[in-house]
């Protein structure tokens, strides 16, 4: 072999527009290639994107560059331009089988201080899916040697039949298995041993050798994740009571302000969950049956008990159980029949395993686990479904989902689960899609999982609040090594497009888990912006981390060691201890909430607009007010367009138009001004008091106002502790007007610097009176509710 381009040829493909467009089309919507952050180390590899072309690498058998303007597909080129190919049919170079029939090569030289040394590349397969049995030897291989051909220490195989899309690979090897190698150079190899006629190929890209033991590094917690106690999450941490025992815990998205709210029937409390408008939360407890003492406790049925309460704990109800069979011990021993007719009955388990709201609240999907288990201890495989429970009568509404795991209900209806793992059907494991609506259900398989059941499939799909994305767990290749030198295997959390199953985007490597396959759930913030999940850090320490979707950081949010199962509420506009809510006052209407919500940008946008003229001492720009308004004009047109007469909640409680709302905006925005600065609109000093003030109010009467459009999107009236609590914001409520937005402006000025002064001080009344009419009249207009 040499070390030429012509020993590792381009694939000789050529250009496709079609690559380009894709590529265009991804920077111009801001999908970053979310890149993990990683300790600083010495990088050994050289061109590991292949960007340089073939050198230094070297290989046999058709092992070929390929380049992303010619028939490249996104499969096949992760980054840049070019990425290595292995596999397909072999030239026959590299010798006769049973020798490696593909190769790829790079020598690298090893520090003599070298300590760990970590792998790590992207894959991508195509080809067809074989059968598991007998076609190990189309495996892709992941070695270090001191021979560029034979023998060396394998950091791991990468099966030929694994997931879609572009996966990573981590390996490490530790001191035992560095210390061979350090101060020589050694070859990092790649290699297929033989794919027959079979073209299944593997793709390389963005190929790593650090001399570290490389981690993804936790950040530090976002400030879009500080708690303010309206966003809570709930979750199990220990029991102070009980060593042993569980308790349900709601706290902040920071983890803050833990308030204990269940410790359950026996102290251990499972799987709570938020309803979706955050009125209460479901939570499961394990039990047996029957209760009888004179039962010996290996024929005692599990059994597991679903109720509800409301988020301060209050109100628990029990509202269904799984029904248990109680089993026997049979004959005697050495009994035969026909002298002995008793034959030993199993115990039949019936244990919840999954909870998820229905997107009304109306309804729970359960997921029953049965198995059959004997008194002396064997047990059958867990056979899985969910049943629909009814969330006020605990009634089965359907029981008739079975192969379904742990679904996760989405906004518009749908299900994703898991199918089943049994003999001899392994075929239908992977990620579906189920439409529960219907009967028969409708059930699609959307991400099959590989046939070998060696290589795993994609776990806890979890629907983003737009329900078109999901996320995933996937168990990734590579190989690192726990305290007592047991493997672990990494997983990856994997970003899926409904609309685009093909190609998911690695949000995160998940490599602090103690165990293989150690993330337990997700949870989605309701903004989409983050996904919370937890995580095993160890056999008995778990704690609940962060992710952020747009960049791939990550972090803890616990750090005691103690906690699991976590649920971000869906509903992003309540209090610390939202409780049952209030009752319906009226009729739901989306297009009402849509058009406060217009209103709410509308003055937003008008004050916002006032308050630059008055940071820059200049009188505000008449086309920008202009377009403010008919920007609320046309979002306002916009919503009223949408209402259906067959689909009452879209239909808007009055014809308003946009010419009275206009006019209330011009109203409120004068008297805020006049109130903040008499002499404002016309040019005057410039004040960036005056303009934080201005700011401020824009800022009230938002919140305000998406408290009345929450209300009316729900019929409901609208919550008055939200409501006070947007006062509070603006004037500091409770704890003076010094810790108001208000007020903190006013507290700033400093004669020296004449742009921190205020026009006017004191007593915001006025403020108050035009911010309250406002509100008022336009709820009033919209949807012939007060605004008190």
């Amino acid at each position: 072999m040499t070390n030429t381009r012509s020993s590792i040829p381009s694939s000789g493909r050529r250009a496709g527009a079609h690559a380009s467009a894709l590529l265009g089309l991804l920077g111009l919507l801001g999908l970053p290639l979310v890149v993990c952050p990683y300790a600083v180390a010495q990088e050994l590899v050289q061109n590991g994107g292949f960007e340089a072309g073939a050198s230094p690498w070297t290989g046999c058998g058709g092992v070929a560059i390929v380049d992303r303007h010619d028939e490249a597909t996104p499969a096949m080129v992760r980054t840049g331009r070019y990425a290595a190919m292995v596999g397909g049919i072999s030239d026959g170079s590299c010798g006769w089988f049973p020798a490696s029939q593909f190769v790829l090569v790079q020598p690298v030289a090893i520090p003599a201080d070298a300590t760990d040394l970590t792998v790590s590349f992207w894959f991508s397969r195509l080809g067809p899916e074989l059968d598991p049995q007998g076609n190990t030897l189309a495996d892709m291989s992941v070695s270090l040697a001191t021979d560029p051909v034979f023998g060396g220490t394998l950091l791991d195989v990468v099966s030929h039949n694994v997931l879609r899309g572009w996966t990573p690979f981590r390996g490490h090897l530790g001191a035992a298995d560095v210390a061979p190698f350090r101060g020589q150079t050694t070859y990092l190899r790649f290699a297929v041993h033989y794919t027959a006629d079979y073209a299944v190929t593997y793709y390389l890209d963005d190929v790593s050798l650090l001399a570290a033991d490389v981690r993804t590094e936790p950040a530090p917690l976002p400030p879009g994740l500080a708690g303010d106690g309206t966003r809570p999450l709930v979750l199990l941490q220990r029991n102070p009571a009980s060593a042993e025992g569980l308790t349900v815990v709601r706290l902040d998205t920071d983890g803050t302000k833990p308030l204990a709210i269940d410790t359950g029937r026996y102290h251990e409390p499972r799987i709570p969950r938020w309803s979706a408008d955050g009125s209460r939360i479901a939570v499961v407890d394990d039990d047996v049956t029957p209760y009888d003492a004179g039962v010996p406790a290996s024929l005692k049925a599990r059994i597991t008990r679903l109720s509800v309460l409301n988020p301060n704990g209050t109100g628990r109800r029990e509202i269904f159980a799984t029904a248990g069979l109680q089993g026997s011990t049979g004959s005697p021993p050495f009994c035969r029949p026909p002298q002995c007719v008793e034959l030993p009955r199993a115990a039949l388990d019936q244990v919840i395993k999954g909870v998820e709201w229905s997107p009304d609240g109306a309804t729970l999907a359960v997921t029953i686990c049965a198995r059959n288990r004997y008194h002396w201890g064997e047990s059958t495989d867990d056979t899985c479904r969910v049943a629909i429970v009814d969330a006020a009568s605990g009634a089965v509404v359907r029981d008739d989902l079975d192969g379904w795991f742990r679904a996760d209900w989405s906004t518009h209806g749908r299900m994703l689960f898991n199918g089943p793992v049994r003999h001899p059907d392994y075929d239908v494991r992977g990620v579906w899609e189920g439409d529960p609506s219907v009967v028969p259900p409708a059930q699609e398989l959307i991400l099959p999982a590989s046939l070998d059941l060696l290589a795993g499939g994609d776990r806890l799909p979890t629907w983003a609040p737009d329900g078109r994305h999901f996320v995933t767990a996937r168990r990734m290749g590579g190989l690192r090594y726990d305290a007592d030198g047991f493997a672990v295997r990494n997983e990856a959390v994997l970003l899926h497009d409904r609309d685009d199953l093909e190609n998911p985007r690695v949000l995160l490597i998940a490599d602090h888990g103690g165990f293989s396959d150690a993330i337990d759930d997700f949870t989605w913030s309701p903004d989409g912006r983050y996904v919370l999940y937890g995580l095993y850090e160890a056999t008995n320490a778990a704690n609940v981390w962060w992710l952020d979707v747009a960049t791939g950081a990550t972090g803890r949010v616990t750090d005691d060691g103690a906690s699991v199962a976590v649920d971000w509420r869906l509903r992003d506009d309540g209090g610390p201890d939202p409780g049952p809510g209030p009752e319906p006052s009226g009729d739901a209407s989306t297009c009402d909430a849509g058009k406060i919500a217009c209103v709410a940008k509308g003055q937003a946008c008008a004050l916002k607009t006032h308050a630059k003229a008055q940071k820059d001492g200049t009188a505000p720009d008449a086309s920008a007010l202009q377009r403010c308004a008919a920007t609320a004009d046309a979002c306002i047109a916009k919503v009223e367009a949408k209402q259906k007469p067959g689909k009452p909640a879209t239909m808007c409680s009055m014809a308003t138009g946009s010419a009275g709302v206009r006019t209330a905006v011009g109203t409120f925005v004068a008297l805020v001004r006049s109130a903040i600065d008499p002499v404002h609109p016309a040019a005057g000093p410039a004040s960036a008091c005056d303009a934080g003030k201005a700011t401020c109010v824009a800022h009230g009467a938002s919140c305000l106002l998406k408290v009345h459009a929450s209300a009316a999107k729900k019929g409901g009236t609208p919550d008055p502790v939200h409501l006070q609590k947007c006062a509070d914001r603006l004037d500091g409520g409770p704890k003076g007007p010094a810790s108001g937005c208000l007020g903190k402006l006013e507290a700033k000025q400093n004669a020296a610097k004449p742009k921190t002064l205020c026009a006017t001080v004191g007593d915001p009344t006025a403020i108050h009176d035009a911010l309250d009419a406002f509100v008022a009249g336009v709820t009033s207009a919209i949807s012939g509710a007060s605004g008190d």
